[in-house]
């Protein structure tokens, strides 16, 4: 009866908030190390003034709940500029016999693609919302399978948005350290 559906809800709820800390903490750990990487890399007085103001305290201070982890992902991804840097040139023990260097006009430097900050900030507001929106509040007094549905079915969006948002960062990063030849690619 409804009691039982009440406490399915209550687990359902206990579950998410340990779901929501499984993948919280590796995020906001690669988020440290992408800023330190990206400060390293850059130089960036932007990105240090972030870092200075507090990363990780708008994942937990109510109003800055709304706004900060945006502010905070943008930066990074506005100060990780991978074309900003010019191509090394090959080691020529590493080079391909005949290789005569690179023509910029001729080979156009590999694209890196840029996170979807916008589409993952945006499923982030509307999960959030959702949690404590009166309606899906009052939908899971009324019919809790239905309403939890649709709040997992949102919250796995963000989680992909947020994965596709971490991979293009990362790869930014690395292609960064590899044109500064911090990375050396390696040749087989």
């Amino acid at each position: 009866g409804y009691d039982e559906l009440v406490a399915v809800h209550r687990v359902t709820q206990w579950g998410q908030a340990a779901a929501y800390l499984i993948g919280a903490v590796p995020f906001m750990l690669w988020l440290g190390r992408a800023y330190a990487w990206g400060i390293y890399l850059t130089g960036s007085p932007n990105l240090r003034e972030e870092e200075q103001r507090g990363l990780f305290l708008g994942f937990f201070v109510p109003v800055a709940f709304w706004v900060r982890p945006y502010q905070v992902v943008q930066a990074l991804n506005a100060g990780i500029d991978p074309l900003s840097e010019p191509e090394p040139p090959p080691s020529p023990l590493h080079a391909p016999e005949g290789y005569r260097g690179r023509s910029s006009s001729l080979e156009p430097a590999p694209r890196v693609a840029l996170p979807p900050v916008k589409l993952w900030w945006g499923l982030w507001l509307l999960t959030s919302a959702l949690s404590f929106c009166p309606f899906i509040v009052a939908e899971l007094e009324r019919d809790p399978l239905y309403a939890q549905l649709a709040l997992a079915l949102a919250r796995s969006a963000d989680a992909l948005a947020a994965a596709v948002v971490v991979s293009r960062l990362t790869a930014r990063i690395v292609e960064l350290a590899r044109r500064k030849g911090v990375l050396r690619e390696a040749h087989g």
